[in-house]
């Protein structure tokens, strides 16, 4: 689960709803859990830590619930996600092409594109982590690590400005686990208004 860093607060509340939500899903049972930031540090830090949870299960044939406190040893496994890795290592699966679009519009189209990274990604990412612009002769090219975030964010750009649009795909090199070349989506967007 991707962590939001901006403020101690939501970086404990968000670790305390990532090992809730794995400790109710793998022992079916209620649990509760209240960390402190120095536990958090630790867990951040990527110390095993231990926390104390209260566990809660309704009995069925009585209407009070049972609850337990127990400590938990907790030991956070970092990964990289998945856009992230592609942007690190620049393996962009689709480019839009602007062309033609005039500053204003070029910022409007920023926005747009900010909002629905930060929507499709639940928050955790933001344009400079999910896409990459670069400015060309003409235009703007925007490098996305998703044909299909590519192909949502030309559908919105269509809908707010007047476009003329192309598609074209590209092969990229050889995927030897599904035996299919990799391709590349580049769409085109050419704004009317010139």
């Amino acid at each position: 689960m991707p962590v939001d860093l901006s403020s101690e607060e939501a970086v404990v509340e968000r670790i305390s709803r990532a090992i809730k939500g794995e400790v109710e899903k793998s022992c079916d049972l209620k649990a509760s859990i209240s960390l402190t930031p120095r536990e958090v540090y630790g867990i951040l830090s990527g110390a095993q830590v231990a926390v104390a949870m209260t566990f809660s299960e309704e009995a069925r044939l009585s209407p009070k619930a049972r609850e337990a406190l127990r400590t938990l040893e907790v030991k956070p496994l970092f990964s990289i996600c998945p856009t992230c890795l592609k942007m690190v290592g620049k393996k962009f699966e689709a480019t839009i092409q602007l062309r033609d679009f005039d500053d204003k519009e070029l910022e409007r189209i920023k926005l747009l594109v900010n909002k629905l990274i930060v929507e499709k990604s639940g928050g955790s990412h933001n344009v400079q982590t999910g896409a990459v612009w670069e400015e060309v002769d003409g235009g703007v090219d925007i490098k996305l690590p998703s044909i299909d975030l590519a192909r949502k964010i030309a559908s919105v750009i269509k809908k707010n400005f007047k476009v003329q649009s192309k598609e074209s795909f590209k092969d990229s090199g050889w995927d030897r686990s599904r035996g299919k070349p990799f391709r590349k989506l580049t769409i085109l967007l050419r704004s009317r208004n010139a």
